[in-house]
């Protein structure tokens, strides 16, 4: 079993760690434990994916401005509203970055999947409320899935703070490493994490794929609890998604020529949504996989892997 640092336990000298193995995700490694006093602890590792893909000196700068951007976003997401964790640091060796946060437990996708309906129609809710600070903030983005929220001691709280997600200067962070302005992902990020509508959409994907069964209830909860100045304008973008169009064609020809100029930065959110008009939503991992906005990777790379996408999706037309 893998074991927490000696760099950790240098920061929480009365860490205790939960006997379960580190967990390994796109960014960090997380270790979860707890403190004498029974507090649950998480930590996050971050700094291996950098390892591999950035020269030393990059490296530094881009931890140095995480480690302080990550320290902002919390502070920023608090100071809005939004539940997030009280206790919260962050600590920095020349390598790794350590953020410390109390342990929420499970989160919202796996309360989800094991809860009743009308249980569900309540954290459905629950969570939409919790962000509406943010869809009323153009300098904060948010990252609406259920697996970035827990509920802990009765509240719900946000927990994704890598990558930051704020305004920055002129600049709006949208991922790690952050690409420049001028890179013509960014309008595509911005509009996913940043503007309400597709902030609502990626936490609406998030939670269909999981059950068809919440679509009209989640319309329906949203509809009620946004601010109203907002609903015609998300009523208005659902309606024109290519994957509102795509499931009401027969035509063949139709469907693939639609598939056929998705492209791989603008329409990464239709590809994802498309397919689950083609197959089941939890046979998707293969799409998750090559739709994925590394940041590290070369555009042509990322071009390859969402051609591979459509391929796949064409083929079960």
């Amino acid at each position: 079993m893998q074991t927490i640092t000696k760099a950790v336990l240098g920061f929480i000298p009365d860490f205790q760690q939960n006997g379960k193995p580190l967990e390994d995700y796109r960014y960090c490694q997380i270790v979860r434990g707890y403190l004498p006093s029974g507090v649950p602890i998480l930590v996050k590792m971050v700094g291996g994916e950098l390892n591999n893909y950035l020269a030393e000196e990059k490296r530094k700068i881009v931890l140095d401005n995480l480690y302080l951007d990550m320290v902002t976003y919390h502070n920023a997401l608090m100071q809005c509203g939004v539940g997030v964790s009280e206790f919260y640091e962050v600590h920095r060796t020349d390598s790794t970055i350590f953020e410390v946060t109390i342990d929420g437990g499970m989160n919202l996708s796996g309360l989800l999947q094991r809860c009743s309906f009308y249980e569900g129609e309540k954290l459905i809710k629950w969570m939409i409320e919790s962000i509406v600070p943010v869809l009323e903030n153009p300098d904060i983005g948010i990252d609406a899935k259920p697996v970035n929220f827990t509920i802990y001691k009765e509240k719900m709280r946000y927990i994704d703070f890598i990558p930051p997600r704020f305004k920055k200067g002129k600049d709006y962070l949208v991922g790690i490493p952050q690409p420049p302005q001028s890179d013509s992902i960014v309008p595509f990020l911005y509009k996913r994490y940043y503007e309400p509508e597709g902030i609502l959409r990626r936490m609406w994907f998030s939670i269909t794929t999981q059950s068809k069964d919440y679509e009209d209830l989640f319309f329906e909860l949203v509809y009620g609890i946004i601010p109203q100045k907002l609903v015609l304008g998300v009523k208005n973008y659902f309606a024109e998604l290519p994957f509102n169009k795509v499931r009401k064609l027969r035509n063949k020809k139709e469907i693939v020529d639609i598939i056929e100029s998705f492209d791989n930065k603008s329409n990464i959110d239709d590809i994802r949504e498309v397919a689950t008009l083609f197959f089941p939503p939890r046979t998707l991992s293969w799409i998750d996989s090559l739709t994925s906005i590394d940041l590290f990777r070369p555009e042509d790379e990322r071009q390859h892997q969402v051609d591979e996408a459509k391929k796949l999706i064409i083929g079960a037309v």
